[in-house]
C-alpha cells in the first residue's frame, strides 16, 4: 500500500474539523482531525489559525503516523473520508516518548 499525505492542501478554519487530502495507491481521499483534538493533543486553547497550521507543519510526521496506523487497521472508507482520533495520535506518539528528535537522548554506546 502506497499512502502519500499533501499537508499544503489543508483546509483550516476555526470551528471546523482540519481537512487535508491523501491518496492510498493513487486514490485521492479525505481525512479530518476535529479542532478540539488538535487542542487538546497541544494542551492549549483557544488556538487560532495560523497556530493550527503551524502544529501540522511541525507535527507532520506523528500526522502521517496516526492517518497510516488508521488506514491499516480500518481500511479506507467506502466514502473515502475519515476522522482521525485523539487516541490514533497516541500510536504516533507514546506516553513518555519525546516528541520531537531535538528532545529525544541520543542512543549510547554499548559498555562492554
Amino acid at each position: 500500500m502506497t499512502m502519500t499525505m499533501y499537508r499544503s492542501a489543508a483546509y483550516v478554519h476555526p470551528d471546523q474539523p482540519v481537512e487535508f487530502v491523501f491518496t492510498v495507491d493513487g486514490k485521492a481521499a479525505r481525512a479530518a482531525i476535529e479542532w478540539s483534538t488538535i487542542e487538546h493533543l497541544m494542551a492549549t486553547s483557544p488556538l487560532g489559525e495560523d497556530q493550527v497550521r503551524a502544529v501540522l507543519h511541525r507535527n507532520g510526521n506523528e500526522v502521517a503516523i496516526a492517518l497510516r496506523a488508521h488506514v491499516y487497521a480500518h481500511g479506507v472508507p467506502l466514502s473515502r473520508h475519515l476522522t482521525l482520533a485523539a487516541e490514533e495520535f497516541d500510536v504516533a506518539h507514546p506516553a513518555g516518548a519525546p516528541r520531537s528528535e531535538a528532545d529525544a537522548i541520543p542512543d549510547q554506546p554499548a559498555q562492554r
